[in-house]
C-alpha cells in the first residue's frame, strides 16, 4: 500500500506537470518572435542617440550566429558530444537506480518485522540487558521522531501547498494548479524548498505574465517567512518533540554540515541526540538528590538554600547508612 500509494502520487504529479508544461513550451515557442520584437524596439528606443545607435541597426544576429557555430560549437563538438552522452546514460542510469530501489523497498517492507525481531536478538545478544533495553527504547524514540518529522513536513508541504493554490487561484495567477504542486512537493525540503519550487514556477509565470510574476515573487518571499518561522517549527515541535528554536538550529546546524541531506534528517536526529543529553543530565541531577525541572532553577538564592549540602555529622552519616543498607543499596551504588 506504500509503495502503491508513493506511485499513485508521482502518476497525480507527472500527469499535472506534463501537460502543463508542454502548453508552457508551444506558448514560449510562439511567443519568442513577438518578444525580439518587443525587445528591439525597445533597444533601438533606448539607443537613440548613443554612440551605439550605429551599432546596434548594423548588428546581424544571423551571421553573429554563424560566427559563433563555426568558431565555438563545431571545433568543440567531440567535447560537446560527450557531455551530451555522459547525461543521457546519466538518465538512463537514475532510472535503472530507481527500478532497483522499488524492488529492494519491496522486499525491506515485505520483511521489516523480520529484520526487527533479528535485531533486537543480536541487540540482547552483544550486550548486558540492561544496557540492552536502554538501546531499544532510543530506537523505539528514534524511529518515533523520525516518522513524526516525515508525518509533520508531509501535513506542513500539504498546507503550503493549498495556501499557494487559492493564493494564486483568487487573482488568476498563470499555471496556479502546478505552481501550486511545485511549491507543495518542493516544501519537503526545509527552508530552502519553497525557493527551489518557485524558480520552475516563476518562469513559466513570467511568460504568461510579467506582472503576476511580481506578485508570485512576492508571495513566495512572505510564504517562506511564514514556514520557515512559524507554521513548520510548530508543526515539526510537536511531531518530534523539540521546541522550534531547537528545529531552526539543528535544520541550520545539520545543513551546514550534510548539505540538503543534513536538512532533511537534521530535525528527527537532533530529537533523537537531545534526549539522550536530558535523560543524563537528569539522571546526574537524580543522583545529586537535586530538582529535574528547569524552572526550579530560577531562584538561584532560594535553590542553594534549599539544596545545599548539609555538614556530614557522625549521627546523619550513620542514619544515611543505614537507611542505603536497608534498601539494599551497595557503596558502589553510592559511588563511594
Amino acid at each position: 500500500l506504500s509503495l502503491l500509494l508513493v506511485l499513485g502520487l508521482v502518476i497525480l504529479i507527472l500527469a499535472l506537470m506534463i501537460p502543463q508544461l508542454v502548453t508552457s513550451i508551444i506558448s514560449l515557442v510562439n511567443a519568442v518572435p513577438t518578444y525580439a520584437a518587443q525587445i528591439e524596439t525597445q533597444l533601438d528606443n533606448l539607443l537613440t542617440g548613443t554612440p551605439l545607435e550605429n551599432w546596434f541597426h548594423n548588428f546581424d544576429l544571423s551571421a553573429t550566429a554563424r560566427t559563433w557555430a563555426s568558431e565555438h560549437v563545431l571545433p568543440n563538438a567531440d567535447t560537446i558530444l560527450a557531455v551530451v552522452t555522459y547525461r543521457v546514460s546519466s538518465v538512463f542510469s537514475l532510472i535503472y537506480n530507481l527500478i532497483i530501489g522499488f524492488i529492494v523497498s519491496f522486499y525491506c517492507l515485505s520483511y521489516r518485522s523480520k529484520f526487527a525481531l533479528q535485531g533486537k536478538k543480536a541487540i540482547f545478544a552483544l550486550f548486558p540487558f540492561k544496557w540492552a533495553a536502554i538501546i531499544l527504547e532510543r530506537l523505539r524514540f528514534a524511529n518515533k521522531a523520525f516518522s513524526g518529522f516525515i508525518s509533520g513536513k508531509l501535513l506542513d508541504s500539504l498546507i503550503i501547498g493549498v495556501i499557494t493554490f487559492f493564493a494564486c487561484m483568487i487573482p488568476r495567477v498563470p499555471y496556479y494548479p502546478l505552481v501550486a504542486v511545485f511549491i507543495g512537493v518542493t516544501n519537503i525540503i526545509p527552508f530552502f524548498g519553497p525557493f527551489l519550487g518557485a524558480i520552475p514556477s516563476l518562469l513559466l509565470i513570467l511568460i504568461a505574465d510579467p506582472i503576476k510574476a511580481l506578485y508570485f515573487l512576492i508571495f513566495v518571499i512572505l510564504l517562506q517567512q511564514f514556514d520557515g518561522n512559524i507554521l513548520g517549527p510548530r508543526i515539526l515541535s510537536s511531531s518530534v518533540g523539540v521546541s522550534g528554536f531547537w528545529v531552526l538550529f539543528s535544520i541550520m546546524l545539520f545543513g551546514g554540515l550534510f548539505g540538503v541531506v543534513g536538512m532533511v534528517i537534521g530535525t528527527p536526529l537532533f530529537a533523537v541526540l537531545y534526549s539522550i543529553v536530558k535523560d543524563w543530565v537528569d539522571f546526574l541531577l537524580q543522583r545529586k538528590a537535586l530538582p529535574q525541572e528547569a524552572w526550579q532553577y530560577d531562584d538561584l538564592d532560594a535553590f542553594e538554600r534549599e539544596h545545599e549540602p548539609k555538614p556530614l555529622t557522625a549521627d546523619s552519616a550513620r542514619a544515611f547508612f543505614a537507611s542505603a543498607q536497608a534498601r539494599d543499596v551497595t557503596e558502589e551504588d553510592l559511588d563511594i
